[in-house]
């Protein structure tokens, strides 16, 4: 009953095993076994975005290591950007979520890669339906580690290329992380994610000037994280983190381009001390630098 009361409110934690053995279209998509939990919906079967306690998609927060991830959609939301062969933990908050969130009105999702195995070198691969993926993990002489992992779909080399009537289309990402023991109360993490969409779409395969449309958008983030043990009771994470977000449509039948762009830059700190059993106290920073355009251009010959 004691480890019953002690729980986090609202909060639901998932290892990587837990998200495998759940329900999947294709291979394991980490959005899609989030909607198999209480006070989780889909927007619908075709899509991974979550409706979490009635709030709707663009309420919910989504961090990859303390970053923030404005797009966590591949295939215009049938699958999710976070590749579960890559996840350590997921820590899903439905509510009850501090201020250090900044403020979001539905739900927080926040993953953490793997670190990588500071034992000895591994590797996994494998082929789905959907892609080709592959994950490796190596020690770092006696303090650190590395772990990565790549994945891709692979329908415009087969199917796209033999049926004309399937657009031309791809995506990848990629995960990189290194972590590093400094000392034994310091401890320091990098971490970086970066993914990309590709649509080409050509409206007349027959016609002599072929005309269609092309999209692309994709992610990139970076953090890097310093954990330092300040007293036997005190310690605290100090992040700088950085996140993008960019799309390109291009309609050629008009000569009509639109992009849009948002990034930001992030310095946070979060501390905690524990004063006794049931005295904790908890206090942070936050600053952020963020740009964001939109643009449509009209060209001329």
């Amino acid at each position: 009953a004691e480890t019953l009361y002690q729980q986090p409110i609202s909060q639901v934690r998932l290892q990587a095993r837990q998200i495998h053995s759940m329900p999947q279209v294709a291979e394991a998509d980490l959005m899609r076994a989030l909607q198999t939990l209480p006070g989780v919906l889909p927007v619908s079967d075709f899509s991974s975005a979550l409706y979490v306690r009635g709030g709707t998609p663009d309420q919910n927060l989504y961090m990859i290591d303390g970053t923030d991830v404005y797009n966590p959609e591949h295939t215009f939301g049938i699958f999710s950007t976070f590749n579960t062969d890559a996840i350590k933990q997921v820590e899903l908050s439905k509510g009850g979520f501090g201020a250090q969130y900044g403020g979001r009105l539905s739900s927080v999702l926040s993953v953490t890669n793997l670190e990588g195995n500071r034992e000895e070198f591994e590797g996994t691969a494998s082929v789905s339906l959907l892609s080709a993926k592959s994950t490796l993990q190596m020690p770092l002489g006696d303090r650190g580690s590395l772990s990565g992992s790549l994945r891709r779909t692979y329908f415009d080399q087969t199917i796209a290329k033999s049926i004309d009537d399937v657009p031309d289309y791809y995506f990848y990402d990629g995960n990189l992380k290194a972590f590093f023991e400094l000392s034994d109360r310091d401890q320091l993490t990098f971490s970086t994610y970066g993914g990309r969409d590709f649509l080409d779409v050509v409206f007349n395969h027959d016609a002599s000037d072929q005309t269609g449309f092309t999209v692309d958008w994709g992610n990139k983030t970076g953090s890097a994280r310093w954990t330092r043990v300040i007293t036997p009771k005190t310690f605290g994470h100090l992040w700088l983190t950085g996140s993008r977000f960019a799309s390109d449509f291009v309609l050629e039948i008009a000569d009509v381009v639109e992009r849009n762009f948002v990034s930001d830059i992030t310095v946070k700190g979060e501390f905690e001390s524990h004063r006794s059993q049931f005295f904790v106290t908890r206090f942070g920073l936050n600053a952020r630098i963020s740009t964001c355009s939109s643009a449509r251009i009209f060209r001329r010959d």
